[in-house]
């Protein structure tokens, strides 16, 4: 799906689609020098599955979960149940595979 929105959006539409979606997030890591944007990203691959996601990352469960925490405390909210989910990751992968570094 990310390749087709890659591939059919202008970059200018996945910078504005990004920014509104996980623009929040962005701006942290960059200020933080955090990696939320690929916490997020394994979860939402993983399923929303926290204890896959955390071993994917090499990371202790409850590490992954104070990340999450975070995460959501950025995007306003768990998005699980809200009907935002296939947008939330679209453009988390937009984000993680179209975006020039200096916007990560």
């Amino acid at each position: 799906m990310e390749r087709l929105g890659a591939r059919e959006l202008s970059a200018p539409a996945v910078e504005r689609l990004t920014q509104e979606v996980v623009g929040e997030l962005l701006a942290y890591d960059r200020r933080r020098g955090t990696s939320l944007l690929e916490t997020l990203d394994q979860w939402l691959t993983f399923g929303c599955n926290s204890t896959e996601a955390a071993r994917a990352l090499f990371l202790e469960r409850q590490t992954m979960h104070n990340r999450l925490v975070r995460v959501f405390d950025l995007l306003g909210g768990d998005p699980r149940g809200t009907g935002k989910m296939a947008g939330l990751h679209l453009a988390v992968r937009l984000a993680r595979t179209s975006l020039r570094p200096e916007l990560m």
